[in-house]
């Protein structure tokens, strides 16, 4: 009879989430920038994962939190949504000259936001200079709710119940509209669930949830390991079952129950044998560099369609698209490890 999972104290770093955050990031990458024919799609299906992922690792660590730390964690997500924006606005003023555009041009017409734009990225969180920040978006009202809810309570005296509540309401609605009806084959998704009121809260408080409870669930489930991976690798599989024959959703159905099981996976193997300090500290680096990914690969793909195609095209021929994918991420990869050793430096010198 195998052994019931003991979950092991909490630390203050868990190095296989870090892992995890890592692969992620580089998942919604390939769900922007695709390898080709059935096997993109094939990774795409199985990326589905990454974001429901993020919410909930989020949401993970915030359990407990103060309303000091989380309205620490609030201002550098809003930082970062800032960062991002100017980041891609700058970009395209490159990329409109290098496509012999006017840069004057383009920031007169991008600067003024249509009142519609407006709209949508506040309530619908479309973001409306590069799309895939959507998420920083949503993980910001994520930050902003719990730190409103938290406040309401004494410190230390948080009931987190009736949030466990709003949370599970807004996930029924998710599974009902974005992954359960979408199963007809219709795939009628839209943007009124791609956000944070649908689907980031309810993976954020399902992350806190799984914190708060996991030996509960451990023991009245009596969840080992060996069945934690077999529900992850079923979930997968079912999910690309339902993508070959009706389609998906924003996950498809099995994927959901694959997401919670590696979320347990990795409560209760919280660490990566390496005992080299300097192994240690790369593994703990892979959480920002994750971060850096996500906001920059758009740009290093719209690079690569600008600069590094047509030559590629030229000495490859119809194996481009196949590198495509690769090399934007060896390029995001780069410059990540290149910003977060630029963002340690800069925070040493600001302790000395």
């Amino acid at each position: 009879m195998t052994a019931q999972i003991s979950t092991p104290k909490q630390s203050t770093r868990n190095m296989v989430m870090e892992c995890t955050k890592l692969v992620a990031s580089f998942f919604v990458l390939f769900i922007h920038v695709s390898f080709p024919g059935q096997f993109g799609h094939l990774v795409n299906c199985i990326a589905t994962m990454a974001v429901p992922m993020f919410f909930m690792i989020s949401g993970y660590f915030n359990y407990g939190a103060s309303c000091a730390a989380i309205r620490r964690r609030t201002l550098h997500i809003a930082k970062l949504l800032l960062g991002g924006t100017l980041l891609y606005i700058l970009w395209s003023c490159v990329s409109t000259e290098l496509a012999g555009g006017s840069t004057i041009a383009y920031l007169r017409a991008a600067l003024i936001l249509d009142p519609i734009e407006i709209t949508n990225w506040i309530i619908l969180h479309i973001h409306p200079y590069a799309g895939h920040l959507w998420y920083l978006n949503a993980i910001l009202l994520c930050y902003l709710c719990f730190w409103g809810y938290t406040r309401f309570f004494p410190e230390k005296e948080v009931d987190y119940r009736p949030f466990y509540f709003l949370c599970l309401i807004l996930l029924v609605l998710f599974l009902l509209y974005g992954v359960i009806m979408p199963a007809d084959g219709s795939n009628s998704t839209g943007l009124s669930i791609r956000n944070g009121w649908v689907f980031g809260l309810p993976m954020f408080g399902l992350g806190m949830f799984l914190r708060q409870y996991q030996d509960r669930i451990f023991s009245a489930y009596r969840l080992t390991s060996g069945k934690l991976l077999l529900i992850f690798f079923g979930g997968i599989a079912f999910g690309l079952f339902q993508w070959r024959t009706t389609g998906i959703g924003m996950i498809p159905f099995g994927m959901f129950f694959a997401i919670v099981a590696w979320m347990l996976w990795m409560i209760s193997h919280p660490t990566i044998p390496v005992k080299s300090k300097a192994a240690k500290t790369v593994i703990l680096s892979f959480g920002p560099i994750s971060t850096w990914i996500y906001i920059s690969h758009l740009m290093f793909g719209m690079l690569y369609g600008q600069l590094l195609q047509e030559p590629l095209t030229a000495r490859f021929g119809t194996a481009e698209p196949w590198l495509q994918p690769v090399v934007v991420l060896v390029l995001s990869l780069i410059g990540a490890v290149l910003f977060e050793c630029a963002c340690r430096w800069i925070r040493k010198l600001r302790k000395k």
